[in-house]
C-alpha cells in the first residue's frame, strides 16, 4: 500500500534489488505486475522515486510483465488479464476497483507491506466501525482472509490490534506499527538530544553556529546506524521472548498484574488477555508482546528515574554511547553534564534490560522486589559477566544474516546466566553501587562464564558464576579448585539431579513459578556450602562420611524421586539437601 513518491513506501522499495513487487495501490491507482523482472522493476521504481510528485501512472508500461497494468481507482471497473486473475485469485474478466484491492490484500505473498495512511485489516469479530477509518470500509478485509507470510507496518494503524493478534494466531509474522516505526521516532529523539547538547556549547562559546551545523551533518550516518541497530535489537528481543514459549506465561501474567497495579495498565484497552485466557492458549503473540514491552518500558524507566541508579557513574558509558563517536570524543565533559542525563540514562537502562534481558526474565527477577532493585541486580550481573560485549557481537552476527537456530540459543543462554547471577546479587549483595559490587568479579567472571556455558549450553550453570567466584574469594582466591569442588558437589550430593527435575516442572501460574525460583535459589546456596565443606574436608566422600544420618536421609530421598518427580518430592529433596548443607 503506497507509491514511489512516499518516503516510507519509496525508500523501502529500493532497499533490495531482489524485491518482486507484484501489486500495489494508493488512493489514486492500482498497480499490477504479475511476474516482474526484479532488476528491471527496481530501476523503474528508482526512476519514479527521483521523479518529483510521481504516481503509478508514470510507470513505463514497457517495463511491466505480461498481463500487468496501472489503473485509476476512479474507474467503474478494471480489466483483468489471465495473469492478473491467476495472481489475485479472481475468476472474472473485469472487477470493481474495491474488489481488486481486497484481492490484493488477500493474495498469497511473502510480504504485505503498508506504506501509507489507512486501516485496511480488521479482526473477523470486529465491525468496520471499530477500525475508525470510514474512508476505507469498502476495501478493508478480515485478518482471516490474509494469505501473506509477513506483514510490515511502515505506516500507522494499517491493522487494528485485534487483527494483528488474529493474524499472528494464524501463523503470520506480524508485530505492530509502533515497533516497525520505532527507528523514525528514535531518530527524532536523537536529533533533539544532540541539538540540546550542541546548542549549549554554542551558547557557552565553545562552538560557532556553523560548526554546530557541520557536526549535525557529519553525525547523520552514525545516528542512523545507531537507531537501526536499536530497532533490530527490539525485534530480536521479541523473537527471543517468543522462543521461551510456555515457560514465559507465568512471568508475563505476573508482569501484567503488576503493571495494572503500579502503572495503570488497562488490559481491555491494551488488548491483553486475562490470566485464564493467557494460560489456556499458552502464551502471548508478538503483537501482544509489543504492547506489553511498551508499557513495561515506561514503568521501568519511571522506577529507575525515581531511584539513585541514574546517578551511578557505572553508566557513564551508556550515556556516552548514545551520542555519535565524533561528539563523544570532543565533548565528553558536556555529555557528562547533559541536562537530561538522568532521564536519558533511565530510558537507556530500561530499554537494555527489557530488550536484552527480556520481559519474562525481568518479571521473574522483580517478583517480590521493587523494580529499581531488580534492575540494579541485573545491571550488576551485566557488568560483572561482561554481557554487553558478548551480546553486541551476537547482535552484529544476527544483523549480518546469521542463523537464528545458531544464535538464539546462545542469546537465551546469556539471558539465563544474567538472571541467575542477578538473583544471587539480590540475595547476597544488597548494598553498594553497581560498579562497586561488580568490580571484584569483572576480571574473572567472563572467562568462568565461557567455561560454564561450554559445560552447560542451556545456561543454568552459567547463572552460578558469581556464586562460584564469591566462594573462591572466601576460600583464598583460586578459582580452579573451587570450580572443581562446586561441580563435584553438584554431582555427588544430588543437586544436579534435583535441578534437572526442577526444569521439567511446568509453571502455569505465578505461585508455582515463585516456588520453583525459590527452590533453585536454595540449591545454589546449598551447593556453595557443600562445595566449601568439600574443600575443607578434602572431597565430597569425606563430607558424606562425616554427615552420617543426614547423608543417609538425602540418599533415601534421592532414591525415591524416580524419573518424573512431583513438585512435592522436589521440595522434600531440596529441604534434605539444605539440612545436609
Amino acid at each position: 500500500m503506497g507509491d514511489m513518491s512516499g518516503d516510507v513506501f519509496g525508500n523501502f522499495m529500493l532497499l533490495s534489488r531482489a524485491l518482486r513487487l507484484r501489486a500495489a495501490f494508493d488512493h489514486r491507482h492500482i498497480f499490477l505486475d504479475p511476474e516482474p523482472d526484479p532488476a528491471v522493476a527496481h530501476a523503474e521504481r528508482e526512476r519514479l522515486f527521483r521523479l518529483s510528485r510521481s504516481t503509478w501512472a508514470d510507470y513505463d508500461p514497457a517495463k511491466l510483465s505480461p498481463g500487468g497494468g496501472v489503473f485509476p481507482r476512479s474507474a467503474k471497473t478494471i480489466p483483468l488479464s489471465p495473469q492478473a486473475r491467476a495472481m489475485l485469485g479472481l475468476d472474472v474478466g473485469r472487477g470493481a476497483p474495491e474488489a481488486v484491492i481486497r484481492a490484493i490484500l488477500a493474495m498469497p505473498c511473502d510480504l504485505l507491506y503498508f506504506g501509507g495512511i489507512g486501516t485496511f485489516i480488521k479482526a473477523s469479530h470486529e465491525t468496520h466501525a471499530a477500525a475508525g477509518d470510514r474512508a476505507n470500509d469498502a476495501i478493508r478485509i478480515d485478518a482471516t482472509s490474509l494469505r501473506c507470510r509477513i506483514i510490515g507496518e511502515g505506516a500507522n494503524l494499517a491493522l487494528t490490534q485485534a487483527a494483528r493478534i488474529e493474524a499472528a494466531q494464524r501463523g503470520i509474522r506480524v508485530d505492530a506499527d509502533s515497533l516497525h516505526n520505532s527507528a523514525g521516532v528514535d531518530t527524532s529523539d536523537h536529533e533533539v538530544n544532540l541539538k540540546i547538547l550542541l546548542d549549549r556549547l554554542v551558547r557557552s562559546g565553545d562552538l560557532t553556529p556553523k560548526q554546530r551545523d557541520g557536526i549535525l551533518r557529519e553525525a547523520t550516518d552514525d545516528v542512523l546506524a545507531h537507531v537501526l541497530a536499536t530497532n533490530r535489537r527490539q525485534s530480536l528481543g521479541l523473537s527471543l521472548e517468543m522462543r521461551e514459549g510456555a515457560g514465559a506465561v507465568a512471568a508475563h501474567a505476573v508482569l501484567m498484574a503488576r503493571l495494572e497495579a503500579e502503572a495503570g495498565l488497562d488490559r481491555a484497552v491494551a488488548g491483553l488477555p486475562e490470566p485464564a485466557a493467557l494460560a489456556a492458549r499458552g502464551g502471548l503473540t508478538r503483537p501482544e508482546l509489543v504492547v506489553l514491552l511498551s508499557h513495561a518500558k515506561l514503568w521501568l524507566t519511571e522506577a529507575i528515574l525515581a531511584s539513585a541508579l541514574p546517578d551511578d557513574q557505572a553508566f557513564a558509558d551508556d550515556l556516552a554511547g548514545y551520542f555519535p563517536p565524533a561528539v563523544r570524543a570532543r565533548f565528553a565533559d558536556a555529555i557528562a553534564a547533559f541536562p537530561l542525563r538522568r532521564e536519558l540514562i533511565a530510558m537507556l537502562l530500561a530499554n537494555d534490560l527489557l530488550d536484552r534481558f527480556g520481559l519474562a526474565g525481568f518479571a521473574r527477577l522483580a517478583d517480590g522486589s521493587p523494580p529499581a532493585e531488580a534492575a540494579r541486580a541485573a545491571l550488576v550481573a551485566r557488568s560483572a559477566l561482561g554481557l554487553a560485549a558478548l551480546r553486541r557481537a551476537l547482535e552484529e552476527e544476527d544483523a549480518a544474516g546469521g542463523s537464528p537456530d545458531a544464535l538464539y540459543p546462545r542469546l537465551l543462554a546469556l539471558r539465563r546466566a544474567q538472571e541467575g547471577a542477578a538473583r544471587w546479587v539480590l540475595r547476597n549483595r544488597g548494598l553498594g553501587g553497581v560498579a562497586e559490587v561488580a568490580a571484584p568479579f569483572r576480571d574473572r567472571a567472563p572467562s568462568l562464564l565461557a567455561d560454564l556455558l561450554a559445560r552447560d549450553p542451556a545456561g543454568d550453570a552459567a547463572g552460578m558464576t558469581l556464586a562460584i567466584l564469591a566462594l573462591a574469594d572466601e576460600a583464598g582466591g583460586a578459582v580452579e579448585p573451587v570450580l572443581a569442588a562446586w561441580c563435584e558437589a553438584g554431582t555427588e550430593f544430588g543437586l544436579e539431579r534435583v535441578r534437572l527435575a526442577l526444569r521439567e516442572i511446568p509453571a502455569p501460574e505465578a505461585w508455582t513459578a515463585r516456588a520453583l525460583a525459590a527452590l533453585a535459589d536454595d540449591l545454589v546456596a546449598a551447593q556453595a556450602r557443600l562445595a566449601r565443606a568439600s574443600l575443607e574436608a578434602g572431597g565430597a566422600a569425606a563430607v558424606r562420611a562425616a554427615a552420617g544420618a543426614r547423608w543417609t536421609a538425602v540418599e533415601a530421598v534421592l532414591a525415591a524421586l524416580g524419573t518424573s518427580p512431583s513438585l512435592g518430592q522436589i521440595v522434600v529433596a531440596v529441604r534434605a539437601i539444605g539440612a545436609l548443607a
